[in-house]
């Protein structure tokens, strides 16, 4: 494992050559906002609860592809020559590209941080890849890492409420930046 991360600033990927579609992205808006009046406020909740606002924001995103990505979850990964272990709630595989995504525990987006990128040196190490794309978030703070040979690269998005409810546009931002790093 890295001795030293170097973390930048800056875009972790690109606007997607084609965003998520207007049907699927009114399906997300609507789920989560029957999600929020059945859960209450994401703000109020622990963990277990916030399983149920990340997973359909993962499933909408992945189902842009067609079948083209597999979601696992609940992963364990443990590095041969990395000696370090990752969990992650779930991770996206697309060819040779992965995003390994962390729920960050008691709203700790940098713990969540720190856990997503040892798990993806773990993967770097046991896949053999030299980027992998990391994840933290607590529903609303989402951190995007890419995790390369000699640097990581961060992003921060959040998902904006109104009436307690996520806005069309800030649930537009975050699927697009993953469809972008899936691309």
């Amino acid at each position: 494992m890295k001795d030293y991360f170097p973390i930048v600033q800056g875009r972790v990927a690109m606007t997607p050559s084609a965003g998520l579609s207007e049907p699927l992205l009114s399906a997300l808006h609507e789920y989560l906002s029957c999600a929020t009046i059945c859960f209450g406020s994401i703000s109020e909740g622990h963990e277990a609860k916030r399983v149920h606002f990340i997973a359909p924001i993962v499933i909408i995103v992945c189902s842009h592809f067609q079948g083209n990505i597999q979601i696992l979850a609940e992963e364990e990964i443990e590095g041969n020559r990395v000696h370090a272990h990752g969990h992650f709630e779930f991770v996206l595989k697309r060819g040779d590209k992965r995003i390994c995504i962390v729920e960050a525990k008691k709203d700790n987006i940098l713990q969540g941080r720190t856990q997503s990128l040892v798990g993806c040196e773990s993967l770097c190490d046991v896949e053999e890849l030299s980027v992998t794309y990391g994840i933290a978030t607590n529903y609303l703070e989402w951190c995007f890492l890419k995790n390369e040979v000699e640097q990581v690269t961060e992003e921060m998005l959040t998902v904006s409420l109104e009436d307690g409810r996520p806005t069309v546009d800030s649930l537009r931002i975050i699927a697009n930046k993953i469809i972008a790093i899936l691309e």
